[in-house]
């Protein structure tokens, strides 16, 4: 299910630049990074959906934010208030990144204080 919702995102995404930027459909190679953002999307997408370690997946949503950020700048164009506006995007994905690291080593930590050394949930004193 998960692979399926995946495909539908890339198909979606497609679709959008299809109708949105339409010389795309005839030239992909003049627009280099809404046709590596697509692909990046898509290739993160599919980590993300088939991948239970989590660690593996907020990396996946990582790369995920990068490729939005890279159509994104796609789209935008070379004017300078837009690059800015991309450019703190990024800043933001990269703090949400860094949260997201410290709270699966906080769970991590958590995880392993309620198990006791020989792998057995603590017995609570009674």
């Amino acid at each position: 299910m998960r692979v399926l919702l995946a495909m539908a995102w890339f198909v979606m995404v497609g679709a959008a630049i299809r109708y949105v930027i339409a010389d795309m459909v005839y030239s992909p190679s003049e627009h280099p990074l809404l046709l590596s953002g697509v692909v990046i999307a898509a290739t993160a997408l599919a980590a993300f959906a088939l991948h239970r370690h989590l660690l593996r997946r907020l990396l996946a949503f990582n790369l995920l934010g990068s490729a939005v950020f890279m159509l994104l700048a796609g789209v935008a164009g070379t004017s300078a208030s837009a690059q800015a506006l991309i450019s703190v995007g990024l800043l933001v994905a990269w703090l949400g990144s860094l949260l997201g690291a410290l709270l699966i080593r906080q769970l991590l930590r958590l995880r392993v204080e309620a198990l006791g050394r020989d792998g057995e949930p603590k017995e609570k004193a009674t």
